[in-house]
């Protein structure tokens, strides 16, 4: 061993011992129990019909869409849907329904040209389409790094907000597991209206009509829709908040769960490790504290992606079996069954209030993105949502699926960090011991020199076979 590495190594040694410490993993600092005090909800009074697909095989959707008589305006990260923009050229052209619709231009992962072309059906027929983020925009002159919302204003009284995108699947019998609702309050449209109408104007650099991105894409030509009557959900008097990104979600998160008395649920599709930590003001942070004071928090956490090595899900795996281990939080995971793909949702439920939208649980969602939620003050409501929920929880939840007993985890900690002790006074012993030599080694030296003795070829050979042995 060299002595100029054992700094090095020594170094090495104690960053392994900092990162294996308990106290990093499970450090009590930083407890939160109280609302966020830099968000301050403002309400308007609405009836909401919530539904939830599967199930509802975005039905609601289409019949609210169906209702229209004057306006409808949509906001949405991917429509792929050919029911929805049937029904949208339908209302352009035969009921003279003004129809307007911004979407993505750069939506992860997915091919738009069936979308773009569907949609220019619905510019042939009089209806307006305005692509943001489209090809070719200059980063800089983006506002967000995506538009990701999944809401539809209609008749500027009523708003339909949901998690999923209005796709094939999601209004099939094959779609992810998501919550929406249909909100009508004239209040709540408002504010909404004017979020959409700031997102929409062309005047904003990252956004160009569908004819000035795509001037030679072809219509789609002939699309149909059906309206289904197989599917009806109670409707509710309630409170309606509305919630952006980048402007308030994860200040309005924050307050959210942070004015739990009761229980907090959440079923999310995503979440990354600024948000996941046990400690300090993180949500799961804030659950923590929650679960340690006595409160009914439960997650649910999707873990199914393209396939089971993608690092997303191996994350998720491992978050969820720290949760169980580590905290009061009662964690499932949840793995593709035959009931729906994956859990898309981004649903969060706080006593007798709901959140609903298109908010993932990551930094690039809350700072990044434009989003859309609303959260619905009202114990049915909430009870709706909460059954399938539960029904959920039940279905993947694992009492066993936890990270390593705590018990057995701080014996761990113990033996690595004797180990790493013992490993500290092995490298102390080595550099004393190489010290004493040096110190030999240069007294037998200067003992030579004095009294004549020694050759210089003699010390040149021992030179020699000194390299050769390093």
């Amino acid at each position: 061993m060299k002595r100029k590495d054992i700094p090095t190594i020594l170094l090495a040694v104690l960053a392994v011992a900092v990162v294996i410490s308990p106290t990093v993993i499970c450090g009590d600092e930083g407890s939160v129990s109280s609302a966020d005090p830099s968000f301050t909800p403002t309400y308007y009074e609405a009836q909401v019909t919530p539904f939830t697909f599967p199930e509802s095989k975005g039905t609601p959707i289409l019949t609210e869409l169906s209702k229209a008589t004057s306006t409808v305006d949509i906001s949405i990260y991917y429509m792929g849907s050919e029911e929805v923009i049937a029904l949208l050229c339908d209302l352009e052209e035969s009921e003279n329904v003004d129809v307007r619709v911004l979407v993505s231009g750069n939506p992860l992962g997915v091919k738009t040209d069936n979308e773009m072309s569907m949609l220019k059906q619905l510019e042939s027929v009089g209806g307006e389409v305005n692509i943001i983020n489209y090809p070719g925009c200059d980063s800089s002159d983006k506002r967000y790094t995506y538009i990701h919302n999944k809401y539809a204003i209609i008749d500027d009284k009523t708003v339909v907000v949901t998690s999923e995108n209005w796709t094939d699947a999601n209004l099939g019998s094959k779609g992810n597991r998501g919550w929406g609702a249909v909100i009508e309050s004239t209040g709540y449209a408002t504010h909404m209206k004017g979020v959409f109408e700031g997102d929409y104007d062309v005047s904003n650099a990252d956004v160009k009509t569908l004819d000035d991105v795509y001037p030679d894409i072809v219509a789609s030509g002939d699309i149909s829709y059906t309206i289904r009557d197989d599917y009806s959900s109670p409707t509710y008097s309630a409170r309606v908040a509305p919630v952006t990104s980048p402007d308030n979600s994860k200040s309005a998160l924050k307050y959210f769960m942070g004015s739990a008395t009761s229980r907090i649920y959440v079923e999310q599709l995503d979440i990354d490790k600024n948000n996941s930590t046990l400690t300090g003001d993180s949500l799961i942070g804030i659950m923590s504290d929650k679960a340690g004071q006595g409160i009914d928090v439960k997650y649910i956490l999707n873990g199914t992606y393209e396939t089971s090595e993608d690092k997303d899900s191996k994350e998720h795996h491992a978050l969820v079996q720290t949760l169980n281990g580590n905290t009061q939080i009662k964690a499932a995971i949840y793995e593709k069954t035959k009931a729906f793909p994956q859990i898309h949702n981004k649903g969060v439920i706080v006593d007798d209030k709901v959140w609903v939208g298109s908010v993932n649980w990551t930094d690039g969602s809350f700072y990044r993105n434009r989003e859309a939620a609303a959260i619905i003050d009202s114990s049915e409501v909430t009870d709706y949502y909460a059954a399938y929920f539960n029904t959920d929880f039940d279905n993947y939840f694992n009492a066993d699926y936890s990270k390593i007993n705590v018990e057995e985890e701080h014996n761990l900690m113990y033996y690595l960090g004797a180990a790493a002790v013992a490993i500290v006074g092995i490298i102390a012993a080595a550099m004393k011991k190489s010290a004493k030599k040096a110190v030999r080694s240069a007294t037998s030296s200067s003992s030579k020199k004095k009294s004549g003795s020694g050759s210089r070829p003699s010390s040149s050979n021992k030179s020699s076979s000194s390299k050769k042995r390093k």
